[in-house]
């Protein structure tokens, strides 16, 4: 049985680990816990875990401290990071110091962790016959020993770290990589809405892996390269290109691939995927700088939406664009708040983003736009003495449920949504005669089951005694949402009450509000509130 620690300085962290798989049905056991690195490194001597599992921020030694100086003991020691943080600069270093796998820890599943308990497994009784068969093995830190029989490690070892033609060449030979042409490309693909999809678990259980290996079949079938597959829906590709000086042959290659991916994946799932293609390059050991600017490159998303194929080079160019627009629109839009005209308000904020902002097409312009917005958001609600809780069902701005969208429609829909909102909400002049009886008594039911994980449309309506399409009518008329977002943002709120004022875990939070996993929970708790459970509470204490 090979032993694990888990390193975290949050309790409930700690706590998902142990029941999120049935430990009994793995050759692993939790050997002990550690709330720091500091904690961890004190045990490591007695306990010697094959496994350490370990958050990256934490008080008095951080976890990537915590590896380097457990492998100064112990250079072949086996890690998992699991963490809140989606930051490259993390994952560099992690996979730098030979991570075993990096996981972002509010949407790890138990097939994630099934399937990393799996592969370190085999990682582990590789290492073990190397052992057994050569002593001095044992005593080689290199590059290669470390990434024994794991080709995706060994693929972000040639696309993150600065290498070597030498140590890449040793790479693609003792891993037997597809990567021995002369002209290459990264593909950077992106499945669109990938958050919205995993709230069904059938997709993150099942689709996903069916999305990845036809992915990687249609890399595999060509014959063309390398790919992998590092989360959130993103995918890395080698790609091995006909060796021309014609650019035209090299876009018309990119495309038929992109293409064929896209057709591909369309014929299993209707999924959109956006493709961003690096500029060509003939020396693998300098990937690093292509794989930052195709990173870089699906940023353009934002302006050219889902579902596109992104040539680098190939967006429309900046032009010069006279400042006082901005003013002017915003001076509309306030005054169509202010005429309570919706009409004209969604006019104007479409506009706005859809041919000015499409126009510059320059993130910091979007960014100043959108921070102009949300300025108008706060005076808009002085003004008219609306409380956020009101508009958002939280006592603050959103701002990261902004900062998640990917297109400027969908930023562009989210303010008119909010703008909308607090026109409805000015209409009110009496808290008391805010909504009609048959809505406030349907908000009366859905507060008093929200437990109830099917509670539905249908209920109320029937609790109320009038049909489902009426109630559907007048709810979303008198409170600007339908009932399924009310019944979300709900649970929500009431979560967060239950996070700030018992000592429940978050997993029986979850169960108590009738979310059917504790993984949902938190999904749906980041999608409203733009941070997680964990980092709810921690905020509040």
């Amino acid at each position: 049985m090979y032993k694990v620690m888990v390193v975290d300085d949050e309790k409930p962290a700690r706590e998902i680990l142990s029941y999120i798989i049935n430990w009994e049905n793995t050759d692993f056991e939790i050997a002990c816990y550690a709330s720091n690195g500091k904690e961890a490194l004190d045990k490591y001597i007695d306990i010697k875990p094959d496994l350490i599992i370990t958050d990256i921020q934490m008080p008095v030694m951080n976890g990537l401290d915590l590896i380097e100086e457990i492998q100064k003991i112990n250079k072949s020691q086996k890690f998992l990071i699991l963490s809140c943080y989606e930051d490259f600069t993390y994952a560099q270093r992690a996979m730098k110091m030979g991570v075993t796998d990096y996981l972002i820890k509010d949407l790890i599943s138990s097939n994630d962790l099934y399937g990393i308990l799996s592969k370190t497994k085999s990682e582990l009784e590789s290492l073990n016959n190397i052992y057994r068969e050569n002593s001095t093995t044992k005593k080689e830190s290199n590059l290669l020993s470390l990434l024994e029989e794991h080709k995706d490690i060994a693929l972000r070892k040639l696309i993150f770290n600065y290498l070597t033609e030498e140590e890449c060449y040793k790479l693609i030979e003792n891993f037997n990589l597809n990567l021995k042409g002369k002209l290459y490309a990264l593909f950077f693909i992106q499945i669109d809405n990938f958050f919205k999809h995993i709230e069904n678990e059938d997709f993150y259980q099942k689709k996903l892996n069916e999305i990845v290996e036809t992915i990687n079949g249609v890399i595999e079938d060509f014959n063309i390269g390398e790919s992998f597959y590092s989360d959130n829906g993103e995918f890395t590709a080698i790609i091995q290109l006909t060796p021309t000086n014609s650019q035209a042959d090299i876009i018309n290659e990119c495309y038929y691939l992109a293409q064929e991916i896209k057709r591909r994946v369309s014929l299993i799932y209707d999924i959109s995927l956006t493709i961003s293609i690096s500029s060509t390059f003939k020396k693998l050991s300098g990937m690093k700088k292509y794989r930052d600017e195709v990173f870089k490159l699906s940023k353009m998303k934002v302006f050219l939406g889902t579902g596109k194929i992104i040539l680098n080079n190939t967006f429309v160019r900046n032009f010069n664009l006279d400042t006082n627009i901005l003013d002017k629109r915003i001076n509309s839009i306030s005054k169509a708040i202010e005429e309570s005209d919706i009409a004209k308000l969604e006019s104007e904020i479409t506009y706005l983003y859809n041919n000015d902002v499409k126009g510059f097409m320059q993130f910091n312009y979007l960014n100043y736009i959108n921070s102009s917005l949300l300025d108008l958001i706060i005076k808009t609600c002085n003004i008219y003495t609306i409380n956020y809780t009101e508009i958002f069902s939280c006592s603050y701005i959103p701002i990261e449920t902004l900062s998640s969208k990917e297109t400027v429609e969908e930023i562009s829909s989210w303010f008119i949504e909010v703008f909308t909102k607090i026109i409805k909400i000015k209409y009110n002049t009496s808290s008391k005669n805010k909504y009609s009886k048959r809505v406030s008594d349907s908000i009366d039911y859905i507060n008093k089951n929200l437990s109830n994980y099917s509670l539905s449309l249908t209920d109320i309506a029937d609790y109320i005694n009038v049909h489902k399409v009426y109630l559907c009518r007048i709810f979303k008329e008198e409170t600007g949402e339908n009932v399924t977002q009310y019944i979300l943002k709900a649970r929500i709120e009431k979560s967060k009450e239950l996070i700030l004022s018992t000592n429940y875990k978050l997993y029986e939070i979850s169960e108590k509000l009738g979310f059917t996993s504790p993984q949902q929970f938190s999904i749906l708790f980041k999608k409203v509130t733009g941070i997680t459970p964990n980092q709810f509470r921690d905020s509040k204490f």
